[in-house]
């Protein structure tokens, strides 16, 4: 019984694990989201909304520091508000 509870745990440790890399945000996925945001100079924009440093965004953007889990939910959120206003913008200019 005791070696089944450790088999159990070993196995949800690594199921946690592959779930935590499949859903790490990549500098590659950072980089698109900012220029897709923000524009070519989208790291001190992204910062700004964020509420970090630049040198934060600039290292996760290089892979030098591993960003908190929470920047995907983050990314998202600031997508979706973009995503918001540009179909209020559309929905105005189709209308007229």
């Amino acid at each position: 019984r005791s070696c089944w509870r450790l088999r159990s745990n070993a196995l949800r440790l690594a199921s946690v694990s592959a779930l935590a890399t499949v859903l790490q945000m990549t500098s590659d996925l950072l980089r698109r989201i900012g220029a897709a945001l923000y524009g070519e100079r989208w790291r001190s924009s992204l910062a700004h909304d964020l509420g970090v440093p630049q040198r934060t965004i600039q290292r996760w953007a290089a892979g030098d520091a591993r960003p908190p889990p929470t920047l995907r939910r983050d990314l998202a959120r600031l997508v979706a508000a973009r995503q918001e206003l540009l179909g209020k913008l559309y929905r105005e200019l189709a209308s007229g």
